[in-house]
């Protein structure tokens, strides 16, 4: 095992991918010509990382660790959905589109957060620890639901990013 510092140097540079991906995909909005193909592909990655992690044989806590940090960083595109959320909504609607896109993705969260304890506790040994094969089923599950969830979302419709405007002129 890690010591200490050691994981928690690996959880901050989880969350400074986090961080540098919000950035980076609000660069990349700049360039796809479409939110919905940048998206895509976000989620598209971040379901073979997920695979990655679930089939590696023997895999090493630094293979694990960095593998982690490139989920964080890739797999917070919601910043781009939620763009994309606002350009589908008409503008008196757009309050109300926001608050139920919003509501979409905590519950998201609530339901993604209780199902991966039900599925780690599900394989908990007599000293409480969870064995890698619980770990593999978690990311299989995810993979999974997100393949669902991007097979649900490529049926909806795009929408153009903003490219940077001018100031108006006076």
């Amino acid at each position: 095992g890690l010591d200490t510092t050691t994981r928690g140097n690996i959880l901050f540079a989880m969350t400074l991918a986090m961080i540098c991906a919000s950035l980076f995909y609000g660069y990349l909005d700049s360039l796809f010509s479409n939110r919905k193909y940048l998206i895509l592909s976000a989620a598209g990655t971040t379901i073979a990382i997920l695979i990655l992690l679930a089939i590696i044989p023997d895999i090493n806590v630094w293979i694990v660790s960095i593998l982690l940090i490139l989920l964080c960083f890739v797999g917070n595109y919601g910043v781009v959905i939620m763009a994309h959320g606002r350009s589908i909504f008409p503008e008196e609607l757009l309050g109300r589109g926001i608050a139920t896109l919003n509501t979409a993705v905590f519950l998201g969260v609530f339901v993604m957060q209780g199902m991966g304890g039900f599925i780690i506790g599900a394989f908990h040994d007599e000293a409480g620890a969870a064995p890698l094969i619980a770990y593999r089923s978690l990311f299989i599950a995810m993979a999974v639901i997100l393949v669902v969830a991007v097979a649900i979302y490529s049926r909806s419709s795009g929408s153009r990013s903003l490219k940077r405007k001018s100031p108006p002129h006076a």
